[in-house]
């Protein structure tokens, strides 16, 4: 599964006496008839060299992760809730370009992302 949008906040280390992992909290926002919808993702990421990687994420920017599924209970408060969580085999940061403009032609489309 891939998940595409931008971190809601820096990457976050977690620490456990099991293993030490990333977490990215993943925006992905829609239009749904006539309002803007908002949908939040946690990917985990365990791989030290992916681990790694993420360091040098920041809060806003665009992100495409892939990895597998896993289910999860998360508790809030006081009530429990079924969540499923991506385990990151892949992260890339995705540049958004910028038109350079030569002689008032663009020289790239604007809407092009490039993997990093």
């Amino acid at each position: 599964m891939t998940i595409q949008g931008n971190l809601g906040g820096d990457p976050k280390q977690v620490k456990t006496e099991a293993a030490t992992f990333i977490v990215l909290s993943i925006a992905q926002s829609y239009k749904s008839k006539d309002e803007e919808k908002t949908e939040w993702f946690e990917v985990s990421v365990f791989e030290p060299s992916l681990m790694e990687k993420c360091s040098g994420l920041k809060k806003g920017d665009l992100v495409h992760t892939a990895g597998h599924i896993k289910p999860i209970k998360k508790k809030i408060d006081t009530k429990t809730f079924p969540v499923l969580k991506l385990v990151a085999n892949q992260v890339h940061k995705i540049a958004k370009i910028t038109p350079i403009m030569h002689d008032s032609i663009p020289t790239f489309n604007s809407s092009e992302e490039v993997l990093i």
